[in-house]
């Protein structure tokens, strides 16, 4: 397999996960997906025993629907399968995917995804493989309010419940922040990739141990 490096960004919605995914994708090495794959949403422990040749064809099949429908992307089940050697546990499976959508884009070195809401799943991610590492976006969550009652079809208050969401991934935020290094979980604030853009994409190069492209500042 290529790679077993992995970067997973999260956030609450209209936090700017996936904005800070754009300026890390604007990197010449790296290729940051959004709400592409859905690892955890998908496809983590939900094709038991994944080392089951039949549970990983379906879990294939799946997922290439899954893309075609809601990304208009059509990909091919039988040439990601052929990534499928030697399958053991949900680690190799996510290696697997990833090595072919590196082959897929030439030039890229290190692959990763930003999925929306999955800030509980980064325990389980950074247990798979010491390699992979996780970034959270955190906004301040006035904006978030704001933003979210501009776009949301709920009645009444009920975009309320977006504070919510926020306390639980500030709660969650701070156990990882106590749990791990800077090296495998970095915590992002939102306003500070406005305030600060320069030093905030140094730390983000750091992170994912790849040297500053000053051509990021113009995401």
């Amino acid at each position: 397999m290529k790679t077993k490096q992995f970067i997973f960004g999260t956030s609450t919605s209209r936090s700017g996960s996936a904005l800070t995914s754009n300026i890390l994708s604007a990197h010449k090495d790296i290729l940051i997906t959004k709400d592409f794959i859905h690892f955890f949403r998908y496809i983590y422990n939900k094709y038991n025993p994944v080392n089951d040749p039949s549970n990983q064809s379906r879990l294939v099949k799946e997922m290439c629907l899954r893309i075609k429908y809601r990304n208009n992307i059509i990909l091919s089940p039988n040439k990601i399968l052929r990534y499928f050697k030697s399958i053991k546990n949900y680690s190799d499976i996510l290696n697997a995917i990833n090595s072919f959508l590196l082959d897929e884009n030439p030039g890229k070195k290190i692959i990763g995804e930003s999925a929306n809401t999955e800030w509980r799943s980064i325990e389980n991610l950074l247990n798979l493989n010491e390699n992979y590492k996780a970034f959270q976006v955190i906004r301040d969550p006035r904006a978030i309010l704001s933003s979210f009652k501009k776009v949301t079809y709920s009645k009444g208050f009920e975009y309320f419940d977006m504070i919510f969401f926020w306390i639980d991934a500030i709660n969650y935020s701070e156990k990882y922040l106590n749990q791990y290094n800077e090296d495998r979980y970095l915590r992002i604030k939102f306003e500070n990739i406005h305030t600060f853009p320069e030093k905030s994409i140094k730390k983000l190069c750091k992170f994912a141990e790849v040297e500053f492209d000053s051509s990021m500042l113009k995401t």
